[in-house]
């Protein structure tokens, strides 16, 4: 799940019973869950990119992992705000 949208959010947290407030909070818990461990690991072929392409041979494998870990970190950070700015409007709208 490289994309999380407003529309997929929005569903997500319909589906839940949208009275009670901590059951809209596990929802966005289970959404952020994922994309946390896709940081961390994004993080970490991050490192090893780096370390990798210190190495003229290394290079050849490390540039493009670091390329390729530096996309879903930065897809990660932006599902991450998008899960957030839903579930405060989405909220604010039943409050």
């Amino acid at each position: 799940m490289f994309t999380i949208t407003p529309d997929l959010v929005t569903s997500r947290l319909k589906q839940a019973q949208p009275q009670e407030r901590a059951v809209l909070r596990g929802v966005a818990d289970e959404l952020r869950a994922t994309q946390t461990q896709m940081k961390y690991g994004s993080m970490f072929f991050i490192g090893l990119g780096s370390l990798l392409t210190l190495s003229i041979i290394g290079a050849i494998v490390g540039l493009p992992m670091l390329i390729a870990a530096l996309w879903v970190f930065l897809r990660v950070r932006k599902n991450l705000a998008t899960v957030e700015t839903v579930l405060t409007e989405y909220s604010a709208r039943l409050a």
